[in-house]
């Protein structure tokens, strides 16, 4: 995928089924610093600014995807500065460190900490 992506001026992910969380095929070209274009989606709004690093488009609607892929594709000054912003957000909210950290975080928040076992 990464050939295919490095390729690409921006991924597409028109998709309005259940993602089951943050879609792969949004994080991988984002991470590339790519533009994404998706469905409105519950799992799509939380990758995807829209404005920032991307378009959210009405689910089913052909005419909007149309169009944002062409506002991108029209644009290579905004398609590198959503591109960019992807990089930033990926980086900041889906890598593995942070995610494991805010994992780990809510897992021991509270007043309640692990035993430790000095011994």
């Amino acid at each position: 995928m990464k050939e295919l992506y490095s390729l690409s001026d921006l991924a597409v992910l028109p998709s309005y089924y259940k993602e089951g969380g943050h879609p792969r095929g949004l994080l991988e070209p984002m991470s590339m610093g790519k533009p994404v274009i998706a469905a409105d989606t519950v799992d799509c709004r939380s990758p995807v600014e829209h404005g920032k690093n991307g378009y959210l488009v009405p689910i089913k609607d052909p005419e909007a995807l149309a169009s944002a892929i062409e506002d991108l594709m029209k644009d290579a000054l905004k398609r590198k500065e959503f591109g960019e912003y992807s990089r930033k957000k990926v980086l900041a909210e889906y890598d593995e460190g942070v995610v494991i950290k805010q994992m780990f975080g809510e897992f021991y928040s509270g007043d309640e900490h692990p035993v430790h076992n000095h011994g």
